[in-house]
């Protein structure tokens, strides 16, 4: 359904009282709003292993689309919705097409040896940089997660070490490094970090609580 006013702004408040359509759109609230340069659209996805839905609209017009799939890893439906947009020329809506996944391209050759993974990496960046998303954090924050929570410990570092070089001005990558930190048991390390990631986003309430965890164990 293109173009079609979404009873979630409540327009009719039908389904959902205006004040209730207010709320999910409140990020505050933990709302479903994403801002593109100043242009509001609410938008949310759900799915299974078989299945993905995800619906985007305006929140000034109303107008949006809801997309059904029975590709379960997101990335047909990703592609469908930027599509659209396109050929409906959504204000300020990014309509590129998702790159290839730069985390699941070096993924089996961090498994074999992580410093492989990592050189395959910038082999990848300088040579097919146009093809992979290197411009999203959580692309090698999810990997240096995965290995985490397998106990790879010294793999998990060198990704998110990588991914601080990437990213040094996001608080997200130095609060996982520290995270790593902490796993080595280097705690004055993992504190220096939890600390910048703290200063670079100040309402970081999971770097907050590792520091006084810190403190305790020094």
């Amino acid at each position: 359904m293109i173009d079609t006013q979404l009873s979630l702004l409540g327009k009719s408040n039908k389904i959902l009282s205006n004040e209730m359509s207010l709320s999910r759109l409140d990020n505050k609230l933990g709302g479903f709003t994403m801002n593109f340069e100043g242009v509001k659209y609410f938008t949310h996805s759900a799915g299974n292993e078989g299945f993905r839905c995800n619906y985007i609209g305006n929140f000034e017009n109303g107008n949006g689309i809801v997309i059904m799939t029975n590709d379960g890893s997101g990335r047909i439906i990703e592609d469908i919705t930027r599509s659209i947009a396109s050929m409906n020329n959504w204000k300020n809506f990014p309509f590129e097409l998702r790159k290839e996944s730069i985390s699941l391209a070096i993924r089996k050759e961090s498994l074999k040896d992580i410093k492989q993974g990592i050189e395959y990496y910038k082999k990848l960046k300088k040579n097919n940089y146009n093809e992979y998303n290197f411009s999203d954090e959580s692309e090698l924050n999810s990997l240096g997660h995965d290995f985490l929570g397998n106990d790879k410990i010294e793999s998990a570092f060198e990704i998110f070490n990588l991914n601080v070089n990437e990213f040094p001005n996001s608080g997200n990558v130095y609060d996982s490094r520290g995270e790593s930190y902490f796993y080595k048991k280097d705690y004055l390390l993992s504190k220096k970090d939890y600390l910048k990631a703290l200063e670079l986003d100040p309402t970081n309430q999971n770097a907050k609580e590792m520091l006084l965890k810190i403190e305790k164990l020094m």
